[in-house]
Formats: C-alpha cells, structure tokens, sequence
C-alpha cells in the first residue's frame, strides 16, 4: 500500500507537452500480411500535431490532423480525449486508455468554414459549440507510452464507436458505444515534455 502512491507520482505531478503523430488508416478486417504491406503506402499515413497535460495519471490530449475523409483537401480533424496513464513499469512503460470526441472542420476557399458532427454539416457561423460537442462520434483510446528522459514514444490505437454524448439520451443508446463507427486506426506518436 505504501508503494503504490510512490509508483503512481514516480513521474512529475504535471506535465505539458507537444508532439507529433502518425495515423495508420488500416481497418481491423485488414488480414495480418496486408496490415503490414500497407505500412509502406506513404497515403495510408496521415501526420499531424498535438499538445498533450498531464496531471498525475489523469491525461488530457488534444490531436489535430489533416482531415480524414479522402473526399475533403481543406479540413482538419480534431481529436480530443481524456483518459488515464498508468505505469506498467515506473519511469519506463505507461499503459494510456480513454475516450474522446472527434469533430472535423472544412475551410473551403469559395465558402464559409463548416464543422462536422455526426448529425451532419453545418457552417460555423450556425454552429453552438454544446451542439458540436453533443454531436461528435465518441472514440476510445488505447495506447502504450515508452519515456526517454522528456521524450515518450506511444503505439496508439484509435476505434470510434457510433455513440454520442447527445444520444446517451435515448432509451438503449449506451449499446452505441460497443458498435463501430468511422474509425479504426493505429498510430505512432512522439512526445516532448516542456515542463
């Protein structure tokens, strides 16, 4: 008992950090040789940025990356979650789990910027941010964190589920959370702590 408080705060009570990530667009119906092949396909790959608070096991993250429909050029996908970090080996190995919300936005040229839920598009100009968080697809999160010193090195996995916050609502709704939506992706992130 006395342990466990000095392997949960082994690391700093709070972190902030930035980093890069690498989303792997594969599907889980991908047999185990094609998953693999497709890793060499520079258009499977989708890079983008994050920023990252850590308080204790309590992890917040933010994700932004180039919008995930092959049919959108001009939009941004913003993965948003929390979740819980917890050591596998103190100082070495975390094990990350959570959930978010996944909401995407266009910024056409001859256009107002819309944003996307799972309702549907609307422009920004209409949007109410209450309705753009009750709208976005839940996803869960799963991850393992290696830590190099301020650098962490994360294998991620990324499954959307077809609930919503504003659905849960509904009469049956919580079944949602166990059916799968849009995304189901691997990832790489790297990591740096600035404090």
């Amino acid at each position: 008992m006395i342990l466990l408080p000095g392997s949960l705060f082994a690391r700093d009570f709070l972190e902030f950090g930035i980093g890069v990530s690498g989303i792997y667009d594969s599907s889980s119906s991908d047999s185990f040789e094609r998953f693999f092949e497709g890793m060499a396909v520079s258009e499977r790959w989708t890079v983008g940025l994050g920023v990252n608070a850590r308080i204790s096991v309590l992890d917040i993250s933010m994700l932004a990356l180039p919008c995930m429909d092959s049919l959108t050029e001009d939009g941004v996908t913003l993965l948003s979650g929390a979740g819980l970090s917890i050591p596998v080996i103190t100082d070495t190995v975390y094990l990350r789990f959570g959930a978010g919300l996944r909401t995407e936005f266009t910024f056409p040229e001859d256009a107002e910027a819309t944003v996307r839920g799972k309702d549907g598009v609307l422009p920004v100009s209409q949007a109410v941010f209450s309705e753009i968080v009750l709208n976005s697809p839940i996803h869960m999160r799963f991850g393992l964190d290696f830590l190099f010193g301020p650098a962490v090195l994360g294998l991620l996995y990324l499954w959307e589920s077809q609930a919503t916050i504003g659905n849960f609502e509904n009469p049956g709704s919580w079944a949602t959370l166990l059916q799968p939506g849009e995304m189901d992706r691997f990832g790489v992130t790297l990591q740096l702590a600035l404090f």
